[in-house]
C-alpha cells in the first residue's frame, strides 16, 4: 500500500491522497480490504465492479465520480499485479454534472460570499476575482509554498521570488506569454466538455488520431458559430470545397476518393 500510495504521490500529492481515499471508500462499500480485493479472482472482481457501480448509481452518484472510483481500483488492482480486462460501463463517466448549471457570481453574491468570509479568505478571494490569480500561487496543496503576508509586507519563496524579478521589467512579454497558455486551456476545457474527456481508442497512433479528429471538429464548430453571430454568407468564401468520398476496404483500411 505504501509503495503504491507513493508512486502516485511522485506525480501529485493532491492525486495520492484522492486515491487512497477512493479505495478506502469502495473496500467499505464491499466490505472487504484492499488486500482480500487484490486476491479476488478476476471473475469475481468483475462482479463486485459491476455491484459497485449499480449501488452508487442508486445512491444518486455522478458518473464521473464512480468512473474515478473504479480507476482507483484498477490502480491499486494493477500495482498488485491483478488486470480486469471486462469492461464496466458506467453512465456519464465523462460528465461533470457540479459545473453544468456554474455562472460567473454578481457583485452582489460575491459581497455576500466576503461579508460571510474571514479576513484570510477574504484576501484570497479578492486576489482570485481581481488578480486574475490561481489558488496554487496563493499556496500549494500542502500550504508550505505561496504568498506569506506578514505584518504590513508580503514575502515569497524563493521561486516566487525569481518569478516577480522576471516579471515587474518583462511585463508586457509576460502577459504575452501568459494569455497565449490561457487561451490554449480554455480550448481545452471547452473540447472536453463538448466531445468528453475520454479516448476510447485502445493504441498510441488512433488515440492521437482521435484527437485530432476532436480539435479538427471543435474548430470547425467554431467557424460555423462565428458564421452565424456575424452573419457570414458561406457562399461569398469561395467555390465549394470538392466532395469526398471516403469508404472503408477490408483489409486495406481507410481509402478516400476524391471528386
Amino acid at each position: 500500500m505504501v509503495r503504491w500510495y507513493g508512486n502516485i504521490c511522485q506525480g501529485s500529492r493532491n492525486t495520492g491522497d484522492v486515491y487512497l481515499r477512493r479505495l478506502g471508500t469502495v473496500c467499505k462499500a464491499l466490505d472487504t480490504t484492499p488486500a482480500a480485493l487484490a486476491a479476488t479472482d478476476e471473475k469475481t472482481l468483475h462482479g463486485l465492479l459491476l455491484d459497485f457501480v449499480s449501488s452508487e448509481q442508486q445512491r444518486g452518484r455522478s458518473g464521473s465520480y464512480i468512473h474515478s472510483s473504479v480507476k482507483t481500483v484498477r490502480s491499486w488492482l494493477a500495482h498488485k499485479g491483478v488486470r480486469v480486462t471486462r469492461p464496466v460501463r458506467i453512465l456519464g463517466a465523462s460528465a461533470t454534472p457540479t459545473l453544468a448549471d456554474e455562472v460567473v457570481p454578481t457583485q452582489e453574491q460575491l459581497a455576500r460570499i466576503l461579508r460571510a468570509a474571514t479576513l484570510r479568505d477574504r484576501v484570497a478571494c479578492v486576489l482570485m476575482a481581481h488578480s486574475e490569480l490561481r489558488p496554487e500561487v496563493l499556496g500549494n496543496y500542502l500550504g508550505d509554498d505561496g504568498l506569506r503576508i506578514g505584518k504590513g509586507e508580503v514575502s515569497m519563496t524563493t521561486p516566487w521570488k525569481r518569478a516577480l524579478a522576471w516579471f515587474t521589467p518583462y511585463q508586457a512579454d509576460f502577459n504575452r506569454h501568459y494569455h497565449l497558455r490561457s487561451n490554449v486551456e480554455t480550448a481545452f476545457s471547452a473540447i472536453k466538455r463538448k466531445f468528453g474527456e475520454e479516448l476510447l481508442s485502445k493504441g498510441d497512433t488512433a488515440q492521437r488520431n482521435e484527437l485530432l479528429a476532436k480539435i479538427v471538429i471543435y474548430n470547425l464548430s467554431m467557424v460555423v458559430r462565428a458564421m452565424r453571430e456575424h452573419g457570414v454568407d458561406a457562399s461569398s468564401l469561395g467555390p465549394p470545397a470538392p466532395s469526398i468520398e471516403v469508404e472503408l476496404e477490408r483489409g486495406t483500411g481507410w481509402r478516400a476518393r476524391y471528386d
